[in-house]
């Protein structure tokens, strides 16, 4: 079982990394912290009791993961909530052997790095997601075909994020391996890898369940809209 210490930050993971690993980044009003709009959608707030009496400097489409806090006005409109399961897998396990070798990305892939997730992750995967963590695919003919990469991070333990196989290359354990290489990495320095997935994505939920993870919680997904 993961400690409570972790089981802390991770029932409110937006913050945390925003108030940790990736405070440089941070946009701050009062309670309220979030990502640029070209690196990740999330904005946070420490609990669930926080006050917010101003947003300037959020617009358009945003989302709390976990913790939502009351507004003293009309300062944004909820659109939708939806259930994010929460998973993750802690070092200490051996792993299984990939059968397909992944490679680590760099600023020369984004743009087919972009190109495969504006399908599958058309409002979460940015222009500047990449560079929040090491991202690794897997080439055919020199062409990302399959990809993950890490996102959110917390002491003890990384988010691994942006999984997805090009249409015509599924079947083939892209998906698996490329979630391997970086479970291998996070192994390798004795934290755990967690990630977040649609309750009603089964054959997701499936394959994360067979490479170790466990459901850890359930986190509501708030989409807002912030006046322009």
């Amino acid at each position: 079982m993961s400690t409570p210490n972790l089981d802390l930050l991770l029932d409110n993971p937006v913050w945390h990394t925003l108030s940790g690993q990736h405070a440089s980044l941070a946009g701050r009003n009062g309670p309220l912290l979030w990502y640029p709009a070209d690196h990740a959608p999330f904005v946070s707030v420490a609990d669930g009791a926080t006050r917010v009496s101003s947003a300037r400097g959020l617009v358009g489409k945003r989302y709390f993961l976990g913790p939502v806090p009351t507004q003293d006005m009309r300062l944004w409109t909820t659109t939708a909530v939806s259930p994010v399961l929460q998973m993750i897998r802690l070092a200490g396990t051996a792993l299984p052997s990939p059968a397909n070798t992944a490679v680590v990305l760099d600023e020369n892939d984004r743009p087919a790095m972009n190109a495969l997730t504006a399908v599958a992750f058309p409002d979460f995967f940015r222009a500047q997601t990449a560079s929040l963590g090491t991202y690794v695919g897997i080439k055919v003919d020199g062409t990302v075909v399959s990809m993950a990469g890490e996102r959110m991070t917390v002491p003890g333990a990384r988010e691994i994020s942006g999984v997805c196989t090009a249409p015509g290359h599924t079947g083939n354990g892209f998906g698996r391996d490329v979630m391997l290489a970086l479970m291998a990495r996070h192994e390798a320095q004795g934290i755990a890898s967690f990630l977040h997935v649609s309750e009603s994505n089964a054959v997701a939920i499936r394959l994360y369940e067979r490479l170790g993870f466990r459901p850890r919680a359930v986190l509501a997904l708030h989409a807002v809209d912030f006046p322009v």
